[in-house]
């Protein structure tokens, strides 16, 4: 028997969603998440279009691991898959059955589009060096954007990554204090969305993750 909650994306073992995404180093793709704190209960999740096409199978082997104070542990599976030429507008289906033998269904609404990626009026710009450690980054608006979200590598240490900024809803971040550092060398890169939390769209339905833009600080020294 195949059962739902009434909140498409959730069900009783997990939330499903999915993204039409433009990054600048591959074609635009469909990313998949399934999130549970259910995951021993997990056997098997299928993806289909909304033709009822398979599109994938996640890998429950794969996922990435959230520790929450005073919750239950949460694992998170991704899955990426091409957005072919004929994708369609429409419910995308997740089909979730459990090692007790239960089969249930989760829907994400999709609209097939392309958001552009955050690249202009990057300030720090690319290759800049800069007399002192910025206050603030900040970039030209997204056409059609209503989110982002910043992340910055430290480029001297093997491009670890330092920082992740809550969601923003304008093109620029308050950086924290002590963060960069005079002498040091950085990467920078902004990912936009259209929305943030759609009963059918579900998180957002088109994402974009920039190129990273690398700058330094000179060292007073």
């Amino acid at each position: 028997m195949i059962t739902s909650l009434p909140d498409p994306h959730y069900t009783p073992v997990g939330f499903f969603d999915g993204h039409v995404c433009l990054w600048p180093d591959r074609p635009l793709f469909f990313k998949w998440l399934f999130s549970s704190t259910q995951y021993e209960q997990l056997d098997k999740i299928e993806i289909f279009s909304p033709g009822g096409d398979l599109l994938g199978k996640i890998n429950l082997d794969q996922y990435r691991l959230v520790k929450r104070s005073g919750k239950p542990d949460k694992r998170i599976y991704l899955i990426d898959t091409p957005v072919s030429a004929n994708a369609t507008d429409g419910w995308y289906n997740a089909t979730i059955r459990t090692k007790g033998g239960q089969t249930y269904q989760a829907r994400d609404l999709i609209k097939i589009g392309k958001l552009h990626m955050a690249s202009a009026g990057m300030m720090p710009a690319a290759d800049a060096t800069l007399p002192v450690p910025p206050r603030e980054l900040v970039w030209a608006p997204v056409p059609d954007a209503t989110y982002y979200q910043v992340f910055v590598h430290d480029a001297w240490d093997n491009d670890k990554q330092i920082y992740q900024s809550t969601l923003l809803s304008k093109p620029c971040v308050n950086l924290p204090v002590g963060l960069i550092k005079a002498g040091g060398a950085y990467l920078w890169r902004v990912h936009s969305r259209d929305m943030n939390g759609d009963p059918e769209y579900g998180d957002f339905n088109l994402g974009s993750l920039g190129a990273f833009v690398r700058f330094s600080v000179q060292d007073p020294q």
